[in-house]
């Protein structure tokens, strides 16, 4: 129902959307992990290709052809990295989904509907200078960052493809957003071999010339997921992006949850380690004899407070501001007298 009416809504308006920052790398910084578009109503990710550096355990993820740049998956590999992005509560929320398309011609945009892919060079849900409505990346693309197609209404090539040269071609605006690659991203949209002829289609866009169309699921793509709504209504105190719910400290940033030895207080703020509640002398005697000492991930050491891969000078800072307060604040502690949340 709701890919209904977002398709209902866009139909008759290419709205320009503002997009708003959301989970600061710092508390109260402006370099942000997401954006709020507020036209769609979605969420989308700072960085295009998030899976060159989160790939949540996926394996089968490999460099592009056509761009210098590891990421692309298959289309039910990437349904496979979004399901462990949300497993993992990436930025403190469990709803991430690939972005979407819509067959603005068939009965129902929730499916491809009597014609699949209506490619034309204007105003459908396929080829260049899309519908608003025909999907989240080509409003994004066309309407939002303003760039144009590979084609005019015409279809005459645009200079920006003109003999097709090198990236980023038609894609000249790429917005707040980091690696916005000019290359094939997959939607959500698949084609059923009974209106396509043949099994395993889905929709691509090409973020290079700013088309849309048909590819079979097996090519390597990118995938940019989003989730719908705001992100900002979630409490996150420290601005890590990490929801205070589910922060193993919710005072201090630590997107990355390190937290050694599981007692649902992240290391950077727990010094305690001896678990005995609160940081102390005996604490300092049991970090003085890791200083130097190596730190590996995933599990680090425990005195690495930073969790940089040693345990040295900036883990000492760390530690003696720690001194002589309790590990925490957390949302997720239930260790010794401190009670669930």
């Amino acid at each position: 129902m709701r890919y209904l009416l977002y398709a209902l809504m866009l139909a008759s308006s290419a709205s320009h959307a503002t997009l708003h920052g959301r989970a600061p790398l710092t508390p109260g910084g402006t370099d942000y992990q997401a954006y709020y578009d507020d036209v769609l109503d979605i969420t989308w990710l700072a960085d295009g290709n998030l899976v060159a550096t989160h790939a949540f355990g996926v394996t089968d993820i490999y460099w592009s052809s056509s761009f210098a740049a590891w990421g692309v998956m298959t289309w039910d590999t990437q349904q496979e990295w979004i399901a462990r992005m949300n497993a993992a509560n990436y930025l403190g929320r469990s709803d991430w989904r690939i972005v979407a398309a819509f067959d603005l011609d068939g009965p129902d945009p929730d499916d491809l509907g009597n014609d699949g892919c209506n490619s034309s060079n204007n105003g459908t849900d396929c080829g260049f200078n899309l519908h608003p409505g025909a999907g989240e990346l080509a409003h994004l693309y066309y309407y939002t960052l303003g760039n144009i197609g590979g084609r005019d209404i015409n279809g005459v090539k645009d200079e920006c493809d003109t003999n097709r040269p090198a990236p980023p071609a038609c894609l000249t605006n790429t917005g707040p957003f980091t690696n916005f690659l000019p290359d094939h991203y997959w939607t959500g949209l698949e084609c059923p071999a009974s209106l396509c002829g043949v099994d395993g289609l889905a929709v691509e866009f090409n973020a290079r010339i700013g088309a849309m169309g048909l590819q079979a699921k097996t090519r390597g793509n990118f995938a940019w997921p989003v989730r719908d709504g705001d992100i900002a209504e979630i409490p996150d105190t420290d601005g890590d992006g990490v929801a205070d719910a589910i922060d193993n400290c919710t005072q201090v940033a630590n997107p990355t949850q390190v937290d050694s030895d599981q007692d649902g207080y992240g290391n950077r703020c727990d010094g305690d380690l001896n678990n005995d509640g609160v940081i102390n002398s005996q604490d300092t005697t049991l970090y003085r004899q890791q200083l130097g000492q190596p730190s590996l991930a995933p599990g680090y050491n425990k005195a690495d407070i930073n969790a940089n891969g040693s345990v040295n000078s900036q883990d000492t800072t760390m530690f003696r501001q720690l001194l002589g307060l309790p590990p925490g604040p957390s949302g997720l502690a239930c260790a010794g007298n401190v009670p669930c949340p």
